[in-house]
């Protein structure tokens, strides 16, 4: 692996410096080299001007510092930058710094947590390279990686990016079934075609040896080029790999979100039925179920979902924000979601949206992209507030909306505009489909 690793560095120093290398053949008057000469010379008269001004104020011991050719520091190649801190095979990168000075310590540290692991340091050219392995070991947003010298006087920096399991999850979970098998042929058949590659890398003889030739190294690029295949290879498995368990779970069934406690048979406590005293603000139609049980009993994940909502804190001065006059479609989805109040929406492995709604005590672990398990604990079922204040109605409002699967980062809205679940069935048809989708 060192090895490998060394290869590939030395690859991509040698691209940088061969830009530096690059010899052009101008009359010595109009060259860059004569422009750059020019430059050189007016900035050692400037200084020596400056010292000769200011000879009393500064040391003799600072003034020769000042000639001194400034230390330098700079990351020169990054092997990985979309870092996916949920595998281990992709939650890491390789770093090249490159100084101008032997440094006994590298400085190196960032926003998120990390870990740091030397692998090989060179001499070439009268600098010095260091590689190094950084490890994320939680998820974090926009990773950044600083590096700087032990006296901290100079330093660089690189701007990452990192993907999230649950946000990784959540794109795929808005696409079709058949892309999302075709995406995985495409896949595994890149897979295969890195494998052939990497055993062909591999038959060929890589030199070993490294040589300066006009500041830069030359070496053979087989190695360097099986790093980069090797980790495009894990790359097109992890993706693959999360996909088939997509696929594996679309035919799912749910688990009872209320423990013990079943759906309602009654025509008013399911998908499809009136609500008169709200038609005037909504569409007048129940999009879901109501499961009946006492004030504060706990309410649980019907699978293992991801969050991608929540709606806490709600109080009864909310509802003044319900609209009432000239509504749209949206005004009156708006509307119905106010009503919901307190409420929680989860994204289903089967590429649906569950939404939890009535509730209180809703549990602070819970956060927005989390990923949570079947029967985890969320909430507890509180009051409805509707039809009025004093209306002691108990019961969770549970209801699934259908993902079209046109588009991927669907907001709120877009959620709400989906058909909820078995819309248009009449109530024979729900309760018997019912049954069969919750093990009832």
């Amino acid at each position: 692996m060192q090895n490998l690793v060394k290869s590939y560095f030395e690859r991509k120093t040698n691209e940088q410096l061969e830009k530096v290398s690059e010899i052009k053949t101008y009359s010595f008057f109009g060259s860059k080299k004569f422009k750059i000469i020019s430059m050189l010379l007016i900035f050692f008269i400037s200084i020596v001007i400056f010292l000769i001004l200011n000879f009393e104020k500064i040391p003799l011991s600072n003034a020769f510092n000042i000639l001194k050719e400034k230390e330098t520091i700079k990351i020169i190649s990054n092997l990985n930058q979309l870092i996916y801190t949920w595998n281990e095979w992709t939650n890491n990168t390789i770093i090249s710094i490159n100084t101008s000075k032997n440094i006994d310590y590298v400085q190196i540290n960032s926003n998120c947590t990390i870990t740091k692991s030397f692998l090989w340091k060179k001499e070439f050219a009268e600098n010095f390279l260091y590689i190094f392995k950084i490890t994320f070991k939680w998820d974090c947003k926009n990773p950044i990686i600083n590096v700087w010298n032990k006296t901290n006087t100079t330093n660089d920096s690189i701007k990452l990016k990192s993907l999230e399991y649950s946000n990784f999850l959540n794109n795929l979970l808005d696409l079709p079934k058949e892309t999302l098998i075709n995406e995985k042929k495409k896949l595994d058949q890149e897979s295969t075609k890195m494998t052939k590659k990497i055993k062909d890398l591999n038959k060929k003889e890589c030199s070993k040896t490294s040589y300066l030739v006009y500041w830069s190294w030359t070496l053979s690029s087989q190695v360097s080029q099986t790093i980069e295949l090797n980790y495009e290879k894990k790359l097109y498995n992890l993706k693959s790999s999360v996909i088939k368990s997509v696929l594996d779970n679309a035919e799912i069934k749910y688990k009872l979100p209320v423990p013990w406690y079943r759906f309602s048979t009654r025509k008013s406590a399911i998908p499809n039925s009136a609500k008169d005293y709200r038609k005037d603000i909504t569409d007048g139609i129940h999009h879901g179920w109501d499961i009946f049980a006492p004030l504060n009993t706990p309410v649980v994940a019907t699978g293992k979902w991801i969050v991608i909502r929540i709606q806490n804190w709600f109080s009864w001065q909310d509802f003044d924000k319900i609209k009432r006059w000239s509504l749209t479609e949206d005004d009156e989805l708006l509307n119905l979601d106010i009503l919901r109040w307190n409420q929680v929406w989860l994204k289903t492995l089967d590429w649906n949206v569950t939404i939890y709604a009535h509730l209180s005590k809703i549990n602070p672990n819970l956060k927005i992209w989390k990923i949570i398990n079947s029967w985890d604990y969320i909430w507890n079922i509180w009051v409805s507030w509707v039809p009025d204040k004093d209306f002691a109605d108990f019961h969770l409002h549970f209801e699934i909306q259908l993902n079209p699967k046109n588009k991927q980062q669907n907001n709120n809205l877009d959620i709400m505009r989906w058909n909820f679940l078995w819309k248009w069935l009449d109530m024979a048809q729900i309760l018997l489909k019912q049954q069969k989708l919750f093990n009832q």
